[in-house]
Formats: structure tokens, C-alpha cells, sequence
């Protein structure tokens, strides 16, 4: 039946604790079910109090450790390599839709490769020398990208640092996914795996949105070098930016307790 404010229970007011138990579980507070089932709309017990804090636990994990900062990062560097390269190559290299679609094939052919070559190394590397390879391969390849103009060719200034920016991408994806997981219950896997995919999503809205407008308000201030080279402006200081994020989470790994460890060992 729906629960009014204070909740309808049958147990006695012992605290979180109940008397004579260590199981925080065994007497929880009524007041605190009670307005727990507000929010539900029906009684609410023990195990659905322990099931709602298990989640804040693991959203915590991953949203909150820097294993979440590392998702969230590489969500942004995603956008800046699949969907301003795209731009860069049509807006100022001419490409076609196909073609900039053509162009990115290789990129996506080696991330593909060297993602299952980072998943068979990583029993013995662990996490921390894979994500510091993948974060120099971003510094050096957006830098590399970030160098491109309007009279630049494909293979040396698109087709080079796209490719090592793949290896990058390789790398760390996986790895950090591996890493999110680590030591995580059976059970509770998919849970994290889920919620690590979804800080690369809520990265890659807030790198879009970040990194469009900078790189709009960037070509407009070098309007008056011609369309084209404006726009190479803009995108040359988004990978420029994205090479940042790179060298952040350099930086966060090497302070990083979780990519020190192996996923596959206990510590």
C-alpha cells in the first residue's frame, strides 16, 4: 500500500543498528524506509534501502574516482578525433562526406586491431603502461593534427596523426574499461561497465558542446583569412585542446591508484 510521510513499518525504532546485531541491515530507522517509500510510492524494507545505497556505491565508483575522470576525458578526445577530423577534412580539405568517412577507415581499422592487442597485454603490463602509452600517443598525434592546413595533404598531416591517435584510442579504452571492473562483484559488473560507458557518453556531450564552441569563436576571429582557413584555425585549437586531455590523464594516471593495479590480479 502507498506510504504516507514517516512510512508504516512494523519494526522498532533501534537505529541502523539493531540491538544485540553488526548488521547495519537487521533494524533500519523506520523514519528512514519510511520516507524512502515516498520516492517509490510504496513500502519500502530493508533490502530495497541496501539495494538503493549499493547503487549510489557503484555510481560513486565510477563517477566519482578518477578511473570515471579518465571515461569522461577520453568521451571528449572520441569527439575531437572521429568528428572534427570528419570536419576538417570536408570543410577544409574539400572531401566529400564519403570521402571524409574513407579517410577516417584506417583510424577506425587500427583502433579495432590495437584494442584487442591492448586486451591481450594487459594481464601482463596491467593498466598504468598501456593508458600512459595511449595518452602519449594523443598528446603526439593531435599535436601533429593541430599543425594541418588548408594547402596540407592527407596522408602526412591527416591520415599519420589520425592513425596514432587510433593506437592511442586502442590503448585506453579497453584498458579503463578493465580497470572500472577491477575487483568489482560478478553481479555488480555490468552495473559498472554500463555506468564507465555512460561518463564517456556525458564526456563526449560536454567535449561537443566545449569544443564546437571554441572552435566557432576561434574561426570567427580569423574570418578575414578566408572561409576555409578560418575554419582550420578553429579545428587546429581543438586538437590542440584534445592533445591537453591527453596529457591530462597522463598526468591522473600516474597518480592514480586504480591504473596502477592489474584487473587481473589481487592486490
Amino acid at each position: 500500500m502507498p506510504t504516507s510521510p514517516g512510512g508504516v513499518v512494523e519494526q522498532e525504532p533501534r537505529g541502523l543498528v539493531g540491538v544485540g546485531t553488526t548488521d547495519p541491515w537487521n533494524a533500519a530507522d523506520p523514519r528512514v524506509i519510511g520516507h524512502a517509500g515516498i520516492v517509490g510510492g510504496g513500502p519500502v524494507g530493508p533490502q530495497d534501502l541496501r539495494a538503493a545505497l549499493d547503487w549510489q556505491f557503484l555510481a560513486a565508483r565510477v563517477v566519482g574516482d578518477d578511473v570515471g575522470a579518465h571515461r569522461f576525458a577520453l568521451g571528449g578526445i572520441a569527439i575531437a578525433m572521429w568528428y572534427f577530423t570528419s570536419l576538417f577534412l570536408q570543410n577544409v580539405l574539400g572531401y566529400s562526406a564519403l570521402g571524409a568517412g574513407l579517410g577516417q577507415t584506417p583510424a577506425a581499422v587500427t583502433f579495432m586491431v590495437i584494442a584487442r592487442l591492448a586486451a591481450a597485454l594487459l594481464p601482463r603490463t596491467g593498466v598504468r603502461p598501456l593508458v600512459l602509452a595511449g595518452s602519449g600517443c594523443f598528446v603526439a598525434g593531435f599535436g601533429w593534427l593541430a599543425q594541418a592546413h588548408t594547402d596540407s595533404g592527407y596522408v602526412t598531416s591527416v591520415l599519420g596523426p589520425t592513425l596514432l591517435i587510433a593506437v592511442g584510442i586502442g590503448l585506453t579504452f579497453p584498458t579503463l574499461m578493465a580497470a572500472a571492473t577491477a575487483d568489482v562483484p560478478e553481479g555488480d559488473a555490468g552495473i559498472i561497465g554500463g555506468l564507465a560507458n555512460t561518463a564517456s557518453q556525458v564526456g563526449g556531450s560536454v567535449g561537443l558542446a566545449v569544443l564546437a564552441t571554441v572552435a566557432s569563436a576561434r574561426a570567427g576571429m580569423e574570418a578575414g583569412g578566408g572561409f576555409p582557413a578560418a575554419l582550420a584555425a578553429g579545428y587546429d585549437l581543438v586538437f590542440l585542446m584534445a592533445a591537453g586531455l591527453g596529457l591530462a590523464i597522463a598526468v591522473v594516471s600516474v597518480l592514480d591508484h586504480h591504473v596502477h593495479t592489474n584487473p587481473h590480479t589481487t592486490s
